[in-house]
């Protein structure tokens, strides 16, 4: 996994940063599957982009007021809010 982040971070702005984030996304099949990668620091923009680079349909972005899925071949956006809460230790 952390060979697909270095080749990522080798195409990002120096303000931006990959990470593995040790989860694997694939096709609602299960015939495909790939690693996931974090990417902080990039546009929404500069997001799909890379994702075309890299062959994606589509990437997700977080924000502090919501998640979205993003399609790297044009301006779609599905986005659903989102809440976190703090479990207390047990």
């Amino acid at each position: 996994m952390r060979v697909e982040a270095d080749r990522l971070q080798a195409c990002l702005p120096d303000t931006a940063v990959a990470q593995p984030i040790g989860q694997v996304g694939g096709d609602v099949s299960g015939t495909h599957q790939e690693e996931s990668v974090a990417v902080a620091g990039l546009s929404d923009a500069a997001a799909r982009a890379l994702g075309r680079r890299f062959g994606q349909d589509a990437l997700f972005a977080w924000t502090p007021d919501a998640s979205r899925v993003l399609a790297c071949d044009n301006g779609a956006v599905a986005a659903s809010g989102w809440a976190a809460s703090v479990r207390a230790p047990t």
